[in-house]
């Protein structure tokens, strides 16, 4: 494979003062501090007997993780793969205080240090975890700090430093076990220390041989995406409500205040609740699907309960479809004002974290939710009996 000629960017806007040269170390630490950065990135990759490079089209931001060994930073990328055949797919990963999220290939993944902390640090290897390894993360300009300084200190990388009126350019090979592992280029901003371009060549002269082009566009400071789970939920609802695999979200619902709706109704009306409005009473939130087996045995029952209850409770029947003669069908001889049906309520399940239908979410008065319960069981009427009468005692 013959090393490909890279042109230099046009000018990148600085983010800061020019500063005085500085040792790669020097470079580095500079680059594990900074705050928040966000930067459009052109990722190609040649694979061996291929004239025809994979492309990426990346969005990162990213901003220093102080105190944090778990990730080289806080951060978000978005792909989107561009496959020489003309194919195209999207995903996206996130790490922030201990929470990792990626979706692939119509698959959610979601690490929480908190319940696991091994895949974070497997074999106690902080750097062999989720949060370091994940793909496109050692571009991220504080990951590339890391790098710069272990590069300073470790015998295994030879390099040449070139400076210009504009660029310092690092180029040399990283050796392992004798062997020449990967050539390396990165040209860096003199004025910012921020990545312009790198190039990797991985296992060079081998018929594995590998080069890996990254053109970094427009550095920009200000503030970065908000990583929590709720508005990462926002911001690729059809990931979390599709794909995701566990529950995680929706079995820490208790003890939290149960998430607002503006979701319509099945009269056409709209019905809008804020997270933090409380209940006249307790209240039991059914997240249904018409079209899943047994719903309207799953109702039903509900009824039942309501019923039957000591303690008085008002039922939401949120459905996540919006099939109005199946969810009919489900409801049967419903009397009216009997219970709020919502129809069309998948931004409620999501936001819940709802996956599977049915899944029951029962909230005392005060708008906190007491318990929760996924799937139906034959004893699915004394269950929300019992556990309203609960959630009545902890108001």
């Amino acid at each position: 494979m013959k090393r490909r000629y890279i042109a230099l960017l046009s000018t990148i806007t600085v983010l800061g003062q020019s500063m005085p040269a500085m040792s790669v170390g020097d470079v580095g630490r500079a680059l594990i501090e900074r705050g928040c950065l966000s930067c459009k990135v052109d990722y190609e990759v040649l694979l061996p007997g291929s004239e025809i490079p994979v492309k990426y089209d990346l969005m990162i931001a990213s901003s220093a993780a102080q105190g944090d060994s778990l990730a080289p930073a806080r951060y978000l990328i978005d792909w989107t793969l561009h496959t020489p055949t003309g194919n195209s797919t999207s995903g996206f990963s996130s790490y922030s205080d201990g929470d990792h999220f990626r979706f692939r290939e119509g698959k959610m993944q979601e690490y929480h240090s908190k319940d696991d902390a091994t895949p974070f640090a497997p074999a106690g290897a902080v750097r062999n975890g989720v949060g370091w390894k994940v793909q496109f993360a050692d571009i991220l300009p504080q990951a590339l700090g890391y790098a710069f300084v272990e590069m300073a200190a470790d015998s295994s990388y030879i390099y040449n430093v070139r400076e210009s009126e504009k660029y310092i350019e690092i180029s040399g090979v990283e050796r392992s076990r004798g062997f020449d592992a990967r050539e390396y280029t990165y040209r860096i901003d003199k004025s910012t220390y921020l990545p312009i371009e790198i190039e990797y060549t991985m296992n060079p002269g081998q018929p594995s041989e590998q080069l890996v082009t990254v053109r970094y566009g427009e550095w920009l400071g200000g503030d970065c995406p908000q990583l929590s789970e709720s508005q990462l939920m926002e911001r690729y609802p059809d990931a979390f409500a599709k794909y995701r695999q566990d529950s995680y979200a929706f079995e820490n619902l208790p003890g939290e205040r149960m998430p607002g709706w503006a979701v319509a109704t099945l009269d056409g009306v709209r019905s809008t609740r804020q997270a933090g409005d409380g209940f006249q009473r307790p209240t039991v939130i059914a997240i249904l699907d018409s079209s899943v087996d047994a719903c309207a045995t799953v109702v039903s029952e509900l009824r039942e309960a309501e019923l039957s209850s000591p303690v008085a409770f008002d039922l939401v029947l949120a459905y996540v479809n919006n099939d109005r003669r199946s969810i009919e069908e489900s409801l049967g001889d419903k009397a009216s004002g009997e219970a709020l049906v919502l129809v069309s309520a998948s931004s409620l399940a999501r936001d819940c974290g709802a996956t599977d239908s049915p899944s029951f979410i029962i909230c005392d008065a005060s708008g906190k939710v007491s318990d929760v319960m996924i799937g139906r069981n034959n004893q699915l009427v004394s269950d929300v009996i019992q556990k309203v009468a609960i959630a009545n005692t902890k108001y």
